[in-house]
């Protein structure tokens, strides 16, 4: 498992998650412009999201309220 993990994320593999990156930045940004009162939870939808996309490949979760966030954020609390 810690070779998979290190392999994938060597220095030379993660340029190819630059693009999610990219568009999580953009979505972040255009969100906290919007509603800058809810920015923690567009900071959690983000990470969250780009999590997801680059472990399970699931498209890019929009908002916060999503039933994979929310489930994420269970994890997180336990």
């Amino acid at each position: 498992m810690r070779k998979s993990v290190t392999d994938t994320f060597s220095k030379a593999n993660v340029k190819q998650f630059y693009g999610i990156q990219l568009l999580e930045a953009i979505n972040l940004t255009i969100d906290a412009i919007e509603t800058p009162e809810r920015v923690h939870k567009h900071y959690v939808r983000a990470a969250t999201s780009m999590i997801l996309r680059v472990v399970y490949d699931i498209p890019t979760v929009r908002t916060f309220e999503d039933d994979k966030i929310q489930r994420m954020e269970g994890h997180v609390k336990r």
